[in-house]
């Protein structure tokens, strides 16, 4: 008995150092409907290379966001977005930053989105900023020059930069093995 109590001590205090890890978990109904569609295992160089070029399937690519421009035209916020892939294993920690991207990625794509005129301008400038981690739906519309093309993003998600990082785990490609320096 005693050996059981001290097990579940050691277990709980692994875990209160450790914190809690969940799968990733989409935040609104539009983002539920196009994660469940969406595959995680389609990557930039399967697109850039030729071996997914024509790929008509919803894909899901973590980043950071590097360059937007945002414009209205009619009753539309316009943006076109520069990203930088990440590798994300799809993970949320309970900790405050909630989400850790790898420091290694694909290089980077492009997409656009749009949203209603009534968000405003000004609101989306002070959301969609670089630095901030995006969770961008879409597929891919060509590759060159080292740079993938998506056209018109089905969803887009922003995470503030306070609530992500990319200084604690070093991972590739789902299951891809990262050897220590």
């Amino acid at each position: 008995m005693k050996h059981v109590v001290a097990g579940l001590v050691g277990c709980i205090f692994v875990l209160a150092l450790t914190g809690c890890t969940r799968v990733y978990k989409p935040v609104s109904k539009w983002e539920k409907s196009v994660y469940a569609q969406a595959r995680k295992d389609v990557y930039p160089d399967d697109v850039r290379y030729g071996d997914a070029r024509d790929q008509e399937d919803l894909l899901v690519w973590p980043g950071i966001l590097k360059k937007a421009d945002l414009r209205e035209q009619g009753d539309t916020i316009w943006m076109s977005l520069t990203v930088e892939h990440h590798y994300y294993d799809w993970l949320e920690d309970s900790s405050m930053r909630k989400y850790w991207l790898s420091p290694r990625g694909e290089g980077i794509f492009t997409v656009a989105w749009s949203v209603p005129i009534d968000w405003g301008l000004e609101e989306c400038r002070k959301q969609v900023r670089p630095g901030a981690m995006v969770i961008v739906y879409g597929r891919p519309k060509g590759a060159g020059g080292g740079l993938i093309r998506f056209g018109h993003a089905e969803y887009i998600r922003l995470i503030p930069k306070m609530f992500y990082g990319t200084d604690i785990l070093d991972y590739g490609r789902h299951d891809e093995r990262v050897d220590a320096d």
